[in-house]
């Protein structure tokens, strides 16, 4: 057995901030280099008028003048380097952390549908922030002490001036975070479920016409995007507020400066050049902070959404266990009990059974009896929140996620392809590898297809099997794609096989190929739970395992089929 070795979602986040650690010390040095270079202006300004003006020589002047433009040009040069090593660096923590997030998403199975989504968009507000020139702030912002320095080095008196500025921007700057943080995250939060709710609308829009309901859920989806934008607009306005107050400050206090640098001069103690420079070194002290405050908004999302991706990726790492030897097929659940989708209602409690390697077995009940969900709990699409799902022994958690997804195949209640070709659905989307070429691909679908009576129906579309669904094209009726969904559960001849009404939107003739394939599938051990109401599938099967609100009360070989099916109210069921 070959163990795995990768890194858990939960050291993803520190792993890519480790990997950019060479790349942000780059723009930090840069950064000081940036800000030294900041201060020619001032040293310009003193020189001109304490030097070249005094002495009348022109030639002083135009060296000064020529030193200053290096300098600044200088200046220029290193702050376009760190600002494309920082959108470089924005790029290299997408394609770092993207697969993660992606993978999270997929496997959080407890996720509600507005957290599916959110995960990117959530790292994409981080790369945004990453890649902008608000970064260079946090660089810029360690670095005003110099500023502070170099006030004092002029007066005392200006020095002070500086640093009860630079104090009382800070405090400005912190109450408009705390005032603004509750609006924005508010506002952020419909907008992800008024996200949802519109993806929800587009694509049943026909079926929300003909049934009447289209006018009052889009209703209900402006009232929540309006309420997101009464958010956002509270958050931008309490900003703003901030932003403006900070502004007239910052303009205040360089106006001050200048008036104490003429005072300060009227007395001598520095010179004419100091009085517009402690203005300059003024404005360079509190610069950072204004343009805090100006992007506070885009800061807050972004420190809001990294705090949002370290719980993602720190929530429940994906296990990836030792290989193991391909499953033979036996099935096990052990005092199993698993909660409704998106609720805290308890759906199936303390089902217990255990199904031998080829034993082919029918979940009947009652509707809402929680079949769907005992279902989708031993395909692993829903979590236990007590017992467990055993595979050939070993717990459902500990084995490897690329041998569960060869060794299960599942067909859910309501089926759904995504967009790409037909051959694409039916291959899981698998791509090309060195042992897994396009032809075995090919060959593949192609006999999934066959074994489940899709292929006569897929050979008839425009393009066969590289008809495209999902983008603009004709759809599929909802029997072509249960065909399709079928194929895909029968992909590579899995071990395991879990239907959730399989018949469903089948005709008679469909039927007929599935009980067949069930037939062939017994021969070669291949073990299939599956959940219907159709007699005719449930009465080929070995036993019968009968739920009643949630709870199982009958797993033993079906005395008739047919019976069975019509009385799957458990109360009736012998």
């Amino acid at each position: 057995m070959k163990p795995q070795i990768t890194a858990p979602p939960s050291t993803a986040l520190r792993a890519a901030w480790r990997a950019l650690r060479p790349a942000l010390l780059i723009v930090g040095l840069f950064s000081v280099i940036v800000n030294l270079l900041a201060l020619t202006p001032t040293l310009y300004m003193m020189q001109v008028y304490d030097r070249a003006v005094a002495s009348g020589h022109v030639g002083t002047l135009a060296l000064l003048s020529l030193i200053a433009l290096a300098s600044l040009a200088m200046m220029a040069l290193f702050d376009w380097l760190r600002a494309r090593i920082l959108v470089r660096a924005g790029r290299a923590f997408d394609a770092m952390l993207a697969p993660a997030v992606a993978a999270r998403l997929v496997t959080k199975t407890q996720a509600v549908a507005a957290d599916r989504g959110a995960g990117l968009r959530r790292l994409d507000t981080v790369r945004q922030v990453i890649a902008s020139p608000l970064a260079t702030v946090y660089f810029d912002l360690p670095l005003m002490p110099l500023y502070v320095a170099a006030s004092f080095l002029l007066h005392w008196s200006i020095g002070v001036l500086g640093l009860a500025s630079a104090a009382l921007l800070l405090v400005i700057a912190i109450l408009g975070q705390r005032s603004s943080h509750a609006p924005r995250t508010h506002s952020l939060a419909q907008a992800e479920a008024a996200q949802v709710a519109l993806g929800h609308l587009a694509a049943h829009a026909d079926d929300l016409r003909a049934g009447g309901i289209a006018p009052g859920l889009l209703e209900r989806y402006l009232d929540r995007r309006a309420a997101g934008r009464d958010s956002e607009a509270r958050a931008a306005f309490l900003a703003g507020g901030y932003s403006g107050a900070t502004r007239f400050l910052r303009m205040t206090i360089q106006s001050g400066a200048l008036g104490l640098g003429g005072l300060l001069a009227i007395d001598g103690f520095i010179s004419g050049g100091a009085v517009i420079a402690s203005s300059l070194l003024l404005g360079r002290v509190l610069a950072p902070i204004d343009q805090i405050v100006g992007g506070w908004q885009a800061l807050g999302n972004a420190r809001d959404s990294h705090a949002y991706l370290k719980q993602l990726l720190a929530d429940a790492p994906i296990q990836t266990g030792t290989t193991m030897p391909e499953p033979e097929g036996a099935l096990q659940a052990e005092r199993l009990t698993v909660l409704a989708p998106g609720s805290d209602r308890i759906a199936i409690a303390n089902v217990e059974f255990s199904v031998n390697p080829g034993e082919q077995i029918g979940v009947v009940g009652l509707s809402g009896a929680g079949k769907s969900t005992l279902l989708r709990a031993m395909a692993g699409a829903l979590p236990a929140v007590r017992g467990t799902v055993r595979i050939d022994g070993l717990a459902f958690d500990h084995w490897p996620t690329h041998q569960l997804n060869r060794a299960i195949g599942f067909l859910p209640q309501n089926a759904v392809l995504f967009p790409g070709t037909v051959k694409d659905n039916i291959a899981r989307f698998e791509a090309e590898s060195s042992e897994r070429t396009a032809e075995k691909i090919d060959a593949d679908v192609v006999a999934a297809a066959m074994r489940t009576g899709a292929h006569d129906m897929i050979v008839r579309l425009p393009d066969g099997y590289d008809t495209m669904i999902g983008t603009g094209e004709p759809g599929l009726s909802a029997g072509q794609i249960q065909r399709v969904a079928l194929a895909r559960a029968m992909y590579r001849g899995p071990r395991i096989l879990i239907l959730d009404e399989p018949t469903a939107n089948l005709d008679s003739e469909a039927c007929y190929r599935l009980i067949r394939l069930l037939s062939s599938l017994r021969g070669e051990r291949v073990t299939v739970l599956l959940g219907s109401h159709s007699g005719e599938v449930l009465a080929s099967l070995d036993k019968l395992l009968v739920l009643k609100a949630g709870a199982m009360t009958s797993f033993a070989p079906p005395p008739n089929g047919r019976l069975q099916v019509r009385n799957a109210d458990a109360s009736k069921v012998t």
